[in-house]
């Protein structure tokens, strides 16, 4: 994977916020609608089409949900930037945070109000993706 700054189709991906067991998340920029943009990138190595797969139903699955508390997703695509191993990537709205809230319960505690509306906030999101048939694994 390259290191920031690089272009991805119209998105000019500006630094890399986020990791896990599937890909990589970064910041981008996207100049075709003028606007900021989170991309999920998974490029398929050991796994094979599996993970492609997995995180090609993961994109379908958002973009069916309408809902204030999950991002929206704007656009699904393969690529082959990032050499012979097969890729794959969403673009979905970027929602900068002050401090994640990972970060922000280590170096402070959260007041009582504070923590109660976050997990209703969580509660409702996970609600409405259980009534379009979707679940969080």
């Amino acid at each position: 994977m390259p290191d920031p700054p690089f272009r991805l189709d119209q998105f000019e991906v500006r630094r890399l916020i986020g990791r896990g067991g599937q890909g990589f998340v970064y910041e981008a920029f996207d100049h075709d609608l003028d606007r900021s943009a989170a991309l999920k990138i998974v490029i398929s190595r050991d796994e094979g089409r599996v993970a492609l797969s997995r995180f090609e139903q993961e994109g379908k699955s958002l973009a069916r949900l309408k809902h204030p508390n999950i991002v929206t997703i704007y656009t699904s695509k393969s690529t082959t930037m990032f050499g012979d191993a097969p890729a794959r990537y969403f673009a979905m709205e970027y929602l900068p945070a002050a401090m994640p809230i990972t970060e922000h319960a280590a170096h402070h505690k959260l007041p009582i109000h504070r923590r109660v509306a976050l997990v209703r906030s969580l509660c409702l999101a996970l609600e409405a993706g259980h009534r379009k048939g979707v679940f969080h694994r």
